[in-house]
């Protein structure tokens, strides 16, 4: 390890035996102030701050339910004057030391009518002659605007008093590999309570922000008291000066931070020769192409196996002799990540439109690849017919000249290379396409060079949005520090909670604001190489079930600006969004047992691929001409 690592390990040893986490029983327990709101690792939950509850035009309080609310009469209800003041503060404090923002709402009827809620859940209003109803989508059920959520918030529509029942909040606070919940909102008794007992039953610490929390005699009961930390906001406030400043003086340099992402000569040795990382190959132009493998991620703990031909598509197995007017193209969810050959949307649909479909998918790639990938591919083999399926992560890779910058995963398991990335700002309209920083297998061993790594991606974006990130720079001096068990000759490989924060970078508004202007802009060239070239092209837009989930109950999604950009463009594309949220009306399920069926972790599994290949083949057979077969006269 080199000097700069080893003197910053040196400084956060003597600090961490200062501050040793206690220790109960042999479990790491956190018990101080300091370690219950720390950034690195904290996230606040606003709770049922909705318009229903909380505005005096909500129809708790509005002498005529019946009648629609008058907005322009609408301000906060008295009782909650000071708590919502304070929450103003509280949030506002809370974004600019970096905490994510988590809002939940009580959504008691879906906007088809049906009830969401139980009898159970009803019980503690047995004797009241009115119950609240809040009706997802309507004014009543969302926070009110003294409280609206920001960009990149994240917000949660449940059914039930706690937060985290049949919702996709325990996934978002994993990957953002977050440990400790702030929880403010309403009712200190009622669902804050219950959303405090699932955190603990799920291995969170929650604590109550006292003054932004109602039913204070509650707060201040051995109910909450003798299981749940409670703090006021300024106890907290003065928590983030002392950890702001101690992190002022325990910031790594940038190239102390790119150090950490060296690789070994023997790492680089392994990948070239094929003898180790069985995912993915070298190539100079486009980084990575797949290798085929046998590899245990599908469906019922099976191996999917995985082979490709000479021209590096994935193996056709239907009707791969005859010849083939359609190439697609796209991300893990165009290669059919997680599913065998046979199992491929494109697989399903060459046998139903008895002709071949070759798949040139390839996980990992970003928009940008897709585009040089579909040049490159459609001067050797060319087609009629283009299908481009964009994954929701695509956007985000258009910016990252080194992969392993973006994850640091475990050398014994991944090798990530350098790729061909954009220089995109929206403000000044540049858009710059750059090489791969390593276009021979020989300059791989550039990246165990300190110096090399540093002068090339010194100034890069993406490097400077993480060193800039505390969450980062947090979890990197964690890292180092856990090390010390390994002895200061080896800095810990894989460390989970570093790799997650540097994931979680990826939705700052100005890097998503970025990754997507990019893709607009690629979209555009590639319409352009289509024309020119006679080409007819299909864009499918795939997403992962935590995307879905967040638009089919709240309505949110992340890449709206791109999605508005693709409807108005008038190119021909399929929205899966819009897709599942129509078959979704069909069943009366939660989103999250809805989708279930159709996923193997992120991926379409054989069930979701099935579902997907119908719904493009109807749009695939309007391209056509002549029809296949099965659709002639």
């Amino acid at each position: 390890m080199k000097s700069a690592i080893l003197s910053v390990l040196l400084v956060i040893t003597l600090l961490s035996s200062a501050q040793a986490v206690k220790v109960i029983n042999d479990l790491p327990v956190l018990t101080t102030l300091e370690e219950h709101v720390d950034p690195a690792h904290t996230a606040v939950i606003v709770v049922d701050m909705q318009n229903e509850i909380v505005s005096m035009e909500g129809k708790i309080r509005r002498k005529d339910r019946h009648a629609p609310a008058n907005l322009a009469n609408h301000e906060v209800a008295p009782s909650y004057a000071e708590q919502v003041k304070n929450m103003q503060a509280f949030l506002e404090k809370a974004r600019s030391n970096g905490l994510p923002i988590i809002y939940a709402q009580y959504i008691h009827k879906s906007e088809t009518g049906k009830m969401l809620v139980n009898g159970p859940e009803y019980w503690t209003h047995r004797k009241a002659d009115w119950v609240s109803c809040a009706v997802a989508g309507t004014w009543e059920s969302a926070t009110i605007k003294e409280l609206a959520p920001h960009e990149g918030d994240v917000v949660i529509n449940k059914s039930r008093a706690n937060t985290f029942y049949n919702t996709y909040l325990d996934d978002v606070l994993k990957e953002k590999g977050i440990q400790c919940l702030l929880l403010t909102g309403t009712a200190g008794g009622g669902c804050v309570f219950a959303t405090a007992m699932g955190a603990m039953d799920r291995g969170y610490y929650a604590s109550f922000v006292k003054d932004c929390v109602d039913q204070p005699t509650y707060i201040d009961s051995d109910l909450i008291k003798g299981r749940f930390a409670v703090y006021d906001s300024e106890q907290v406030y003065t928590a983030w000066n002392d950890l702001s400043a101690s992190e002022d003086t325990e910031k790594l340099s940038t190239r102390e931070f790119l150090e950490l992402f060296l690789y070994e000569p023997k790492n680089v040795d392994d990948y070239i020769s094929g003898n180790s990382y069985s995912f993915a190959k070298y190539n100079g132009e486009l980084g990575i192409l797949h290798r085929s493998r046998r590899y245990p991620e599908g469906i019922d703990d099976s191996y999917c196996i995985y082979n490709y031909d000479e021209n590096d598509a994935r193996q056709m197995i239907m009707h791969g002799e005859k010849p083939c007017r359609i190439n697609t193209y796209g991300s893990s969810f165009a290669m059919g990540e997680g599913v065998s050959d046979a199992e491929t949307w494109q697989e399903i649909i060459a046998a139903h439109l008895d002709e071949p479909v070759r798949n040139f998918g390839v996980g990992g790639y970003s928009t940008y690849h897709n585009y040089l990938r579909i040049q490159r591919e459609e001067a050797r083999t060319p087609s009629d017919y283009i299908v481009l399926d964009l994954g929701n992560g695509d956007h985000c890779l258009n910016l990252v000249p080194w992969q392993r910058i973006r994850f640091r995963a475990d050398t014994d398991k991944a090798f990530h290379t350098t790729m061909p990335y954009l220089i995109a700002d929206p403000d000044t309209g540049q858009l710059e396409e750059m090489a791969n920083p390593c276009p021979t297998p020989e300059s791989l061993h550039n990246l165990c060079n300190l110096d090399w790594v540093h002068n090339r991606f010194k100034d890069d974006y993406l490097v400077k949005l993480l060193m800039g990130s505390n969450t980062v720079q947090s979890k990197a001096l964690e890292m180092i520090r856990k090390s010390t068990e390994m002895g200061l000759e080896k800095l810990k490989d894989f460390d989970d909670e570093f790799q997650n924060a540097l994931i979680w970078v990826y939705p700052d508004p100005d890097y998503n604001r970025r990754s997507q202007w990019s893709s607009m802009r690629i979209i555009e060239k590639i319409e352009e190489y289509a024309a020119a070239n006679g080409k007819k092209i299909l864009y499918v837009l795939s997403y992962g079930p935590i995307d879905l989930q967040m638009w089919l109950d709240d309505g949110e999604r992340f890449d709206k600006p791109f999605a508005d950009f693709m409807r108005q463009s008038g190119v021909n594309y399929i929205d899966m969004m819009d897709v599942h949220k129509e078959d979704f009306k069909k069943y009366k399920v939660s989103s999250e047992e809805y989708f279930e069926r159709f996923f193997n972790h992120h991926s379409y599994g054989p069930m979701g691929n099935q579902f997907k290949a119908f719904v493009i083949k109807d749009r695939l057979v309007e391209m056509m001409d002549p029809k296949p077969v099965p659709y002639r006269d």
